[in-house]
């Protein structure tokens, strides 16, 4: 359930969105991300991925960052921006299909976040979702929280 990853670069896009938004953002800033590393001849570095700094609900807004690794540095424009995620461990859970879905979803924070604890550590940074499925493919995320 541990594993730790390197220090990885990403371009990233941040907002505030309540859950019934989070599926477009996640698309459109997914597009614009993609569309800025192509324009500059880069390539991701890994799946893409989203940060929530906050609770995504009916009734907040977060926000979520969505991510993307990259291999080199990129110059930017617009809401996007540019940052490492630190090296670190972290509680990993993979969910499929309908798993992956508001409020299935909760159960894989609630089972990171409670390994985390039961071993005696304490989160270090906000849970990310690591998107592992491309669109039109059976949905596949892995849940991961930052420990120490």
């Amino acid at each position: 359930m541990a594993s730790v990853p390197p220090p990885q670069p990403i371009i990233s896009i941040s907002k505030r969105v309540k859950v019934e938004q989070l599926g477009e953002h996640i698309r459109d800033s997914l597009k614009a991300l993609y569309t800025l590393v192509e324009a500059q001849g880069g390539s991701a570095a890994g799946a893409p991925l989203g940060i929530y700094h906050g609770p995504i609900n009916h009734e907040d807004d977060g926000p979520i960052e969505v991510c993307l690794p990259v291999k080199t540095a990129l110059a930017l424009t617009g809401e996007a921006v540019s940052r490492e995620l630190s090296a670190g461990k972290l509680a990993s859970v993979i969910m499929t299909g309908d798993q992956c879905e508001f409020p299935a979803i909760l159960k894989g924070y609630d089972l990171a976040f409670d390994w985390v604890r039961k071993h005696g550590y304490e989160p270090t940074e906000p849970p990310r979702e690591i998107w592992h499925s491309a669109p039109g493919e059976s949905a596949r995320m892995e849940i991961a929280l930052p420990f120490k």
